[in-house]
């Protein structure tokens, strides 16, 4: 992928949000590599699959905050998912 920024633009400020885990989504993984390459300032804010992962981490000049955990399957109840969802 080629993002091109123009000379003497200034570095960008960008945030992802994906509700996805960042290690299998390429797509999004790609995009956020392309825009940390060419100078700008990335953050991705992403599912954590697993407990024993960080909670943030900087990969390829990428830094990947894992805000929701998805290891825990068992919803107690409605509520409590909706409030686990809007937390997201």
């Amino acid at each position: 992928m080629s993002l091109h920024n123009p000379e003497g633009a200034l570095p960008r400020r960008v945030c992802m949000v994906t509700h996805s885990y960042y290690e299998s989504d390429n797509r999004v993984q790609r995009y956020a590599r392309a825009l940390a390459q060419r100078g700008d300032q990335v953050m991705v804010l992403a599912l954590r699959r697993t407990p024993d992962l960080p909670l943030a981490e900087r990969l390829d000049g990428v830094t990947v905050h894992r805000i929701q955990d998805r290891f825990d399957k068992k919803i107690a109840s409605k509520s409590k998912h909706l409030w686990d969802l809007g937390r997201f």
